[in-house]
């Protein structure tokens, strides 16, 4: 997509630094804007991901868990730590993702009390576990980004779903990770 394509790269740290600096700029600037209620919040989710660019299927399942802070009520940055709880398995060999910290900004749409709409920009290092015949682990640090819509169940409770594309663009593999993630959170 053009947006992973603009962010990755040689100019990826660049895009990225640029995208959080233009979101941060329109968050706090904005005429009008107040502070939310529940600037905290702890978040955990489950994402499915396939493994894309290779000429075979790759999946992955990762749990990860996120703490935020919501700067105003449209915009929300926060770091995550996700781990793989499934890889992929051939022939022998395995693959998995062994850690995936993360920082991002959130800037949300609120489209009334329930429902919102939301774009996650970020900075993310996946190191993925390789066991062939011995172990090797190799990381990859880039930008990601995600579109979702988030319910709130109660004031503090909510719940989310998002289409997420963790980059990972290496030359190496030439490849990225794409999925579906759900989570529940909890405002505080």
């Amino acid at each position: 997509m053009w947006v992973s394509n603009l962010l990755v790269g040689q100019r990826g740290v660049l895009g990225a630094v640029l995208v959080f600096v233009f979101g941060l700029a329109i968050g706090l600037y904005a005429p009008g804007v107040k502070a939310a209620d529940n600037n905290w919040y702890i978040e955990g989710s489950y994402s499915y991901l396939e493994l894309e660019g290779l000429p075979f299927g790759v999946d992955f399942a990762l749990v990860s868990g996120a703490v935020g802070y919501h700067i105003n009520e449209y915009l929300a940055a926060e770091v995550g730590l996700g781990t793989g709880v499934s890889g992929f398995s051939r022939a022998g060999s395995k693959i998995d993702i062994q850690s995936f910290p993360t920082i991002s900004l959130k800037p949300y749409y609120r489209f009334n009390d329930l429902l919102e709409g939301f774009l996650r920009l970020g900075l993310g290092r996946t190191k993925l576990k390789l066991v062939n015949t011995g172990t090797e682990s190799d990381s990859d640090i880039g930008t990601f980004w995600g579109l979702g819509l988030r319910t709130n169940f109660t004031k503090k409770a909510y719940g989310a779903i998002e289409y997420v594309d963790l980059g990972g663009d290496s030359e190496a593999y030439n490849s990225s990770f794409r999925g579906i993630t759900v989570a529940v959170g909890y405002n505080f």
